[in-house]
């Protein structure tokens, strides 16, 4: 290690190390030797082995040591003892190379400790923290686990938001008035436990007051999630007790904040979660976020989710068809590109909605349409002799009545032949599932149904699986395109691709064809089809019909 990257590390609180091939200390820095208590000169020079024992080096260190020396960055938590003292310890293995481009020579080893979080844990467990009634976390727990998640979204950047949901029972003292203190408490257990059973594993509830109760959610993606949430919550917890000729029904509103985007640490995220839940009851709403922009965002979207659903059964959703024309411009079929004709937002793009569906299962239904949408415009067209292409989206690919489905609207549109019907499925969907995608792309093939692969070549298994793939057809994804014009290297490479896949025997479709330019260069590396929006962007069902009447190369 080189003389400036030695006086660096030496003010780190961390423990570093620079371990070589023989699993030989090489350098140590202050605070490694601190920690361990010993001399520099009993560490340096000596073996893991010798310094930590021979039990301790096999059964914790040897194996990451040696992944880390064969290239391999590795990371873990574990317990580690310091004298008399036992560490929660974070370690992470980094390969280190004494020349940029050359062999890992060392393990460089930096040791982070997170022995409070690790004292969080074993707190929690204790039933002091829990209630005892219900055995959800009580009051007491609230701040340690609020602060423990925080350590753990400090150490993993990439972990989704910390979501802090404080829920009241708002009529409480009309229920205890009504039918007694008893019932009353068993309402809040119950409320409690209506949540525990809404969330997800890794999700904690908390009874934080008489008639208060807690939620902290570290299983959402995005922050705007948390108002889907909370409306299933707040469903979930008003559904009403019966009591004899009675029923006792719960009134709750929710207060949200949300970590780091309103508060870097406990004490504040529990105010400001207690803040939105005045604000619930200022407004008369049932919840609120703490950040303003965040609650209309995410209220927006809940209300473009239930538009959705009623797009769905009123006709609000049609596909536009994008022309695929061989290397003159002649038109032989197209894909289908679904279309929201929004009363009020006006013609939406997938990438407004598809998302929404995904999450809340309406995709498939969806699909579905899109599928008996594209037999009748097929029927419709069958003068025209071209086929039309789909996407389906991986769920839909392992549905396992998919192919029931589509017979079904083959023979409802007319008995169209199952060749006209394309299948694309992204590469990034199907290889995420490669050995069930293969499966099923060779049960659809057994059927008469051609596959398509979309997107080729942006995934990792692109040539690994292509002497596999039961796929006819290989889609070329428009960033291999973009440069061919002005770049050889680009224009070589694309040609290697579209060489390769035609030695398969595949037919390649080439996407994102943007100028004259790219489609002269595309006919001369041979490329069977193309697509993009130099011959036509994708266009209503009236538009395609009479660009197929017009009977002549594009673009028009």
């Amino acid at each position: 290690m080189n003389d400036p990257y030695r006086s660096i590390v030496q003010v780190s609180r961390d423990y570093i190390t620079l371990i070589d091939a023989d699993f030989r200390y090489v350098f140590v820095n202050k605070a490694y030797i601190r920690v361990l208590n010993r001399d520099k000169d009993k560490i340096e020079g000596h073996t893991v082995e010798e310094v930590w024992g021979k039990a301790r080096f096999e059964g914790a260190i040897e194996i990451p040591l040696k992944r880390c020396l064969e290239g391999e960055e590795v990371h873990f938590i574990d317990e580690f003892p310091f004298g008399e003292i036992v560490k929660y310890v974070e370690v992470t293995f980094f390969p280190y190379r004494e020349e940029l481009k050359g062999p890992v020579t060392h393990a460089l080893v930096v040791s982070h400790d997170i022995s409070r979080l690790g004292e969080l844990e074993t707190r929690l467990m204790a039933y002091e923290f829990r209630d005892p009634a219900t055995g959800l976390f009580n009051r007491r727990s609230l701040n340690l686990i609020i602060e423990r998640e925080i350590q753990k979204a400090e150490i993993d950047d990439d972990s989704g938001p910390r979501v802090l949901f404080i829920l009241v029972v708002e009529n409480l003292s009309e229920i205890r008035r009504q039918h007694g203190s008893e019932i009353a408490t068993h309402v809040v257990e119950n409320t409690g436990l209506r949540i525990k059973e809404k969330l997800e594993e890794g999700d904690s509830v908390f009874r934080s007051e008489s008639d208060e109760l807690a939620a902290l959610v570290v299983s959402l993606e995005h922050p705007e999630d948390a108002a889907s949430l909370a409306e299933v919550l707040l469903a979930t917890v008003s559904t009403p007790y019966p009591r004899g000729l009675y029923e006792i029904r719960p009134v709750c509103r929710l207060g949200i904040a949300v970590y780091p985007r309103d508060a870097g640490d406990c004490g504040t995220l529990i105010s400001r979660a207690e803040s939105a839940l005045a604000s619930a009851r200022d407004r008369n709403v049932s919840y609120q976020f703490y950040d303003g922009d965040l609650h209309s965002k995410s209220v927006e979207k809940l209300r473009l989710v239930a538009q959705l659903r009623k797009a769905l059964y009123e006709d609000q959703l049609e596909l536009h068809f994008q022309p695929i024309v061989d290397v003159s411009g002649n038109i032989h079929g197209a894909e289908a590109l679904l279309r929201w004709r929004h009363p009020d937002l006006g013609l939406l793009p997938p990438g407004r909605f598809l998302h929404l569906a995904e999450k809340t299962g309406l995709s498939l239904e969806m699909e579905k349409q899109v599928i008996f949408s594209a037999a009748r415009h097929l029927a419709r067209w069958k003068s025209f002799n071209i086929y039309i292409s789909i996407n389906l989206t991986a769920g839909m690919f392992e549905e396992p009545g998919l192919i029931e489905i589509l017979e079904t609207a083959l023979s409802q549109a007319g008995g169209v032949a199952k060749d006209r019907l394309k299948l694309e499925i992204t590469e990034s969907d199907g290889m995420s599932n490669a050995e069930v995608t293969l499966k099923r792309m060779m049960e659809l093939r057994a059927r008469g149904f051609s596959i398509y692969i979309d997107d080729f070549g942006t995934g990792e298994s692109s040539l690994r699986y292509l002497k596999d793939l039961p796929a006819s057809v290989l889609k070329i994804d428009k960033a291999f395109v973009d440069g061919i014009e002005h770049d050889e290297k680009d224009r070589n490479f694309l040609g290697h691709i579209i060489a390769l896949i035609k030695d398969r025997q595949r037919y390649v479709v080439v996407e994102g064809v943007e100028s004259a330019g790219q489609a002269i260069i595309l006919a001369s590396l041979e490329a069977d089809a193309l697509q993009g929006y130099y011959f036509s962007k994708p266009v209503p069902p009236e538009k395609f019909e009479a660009l197929l009447k017009r009977n002549a190369p594009l673009p028009e």
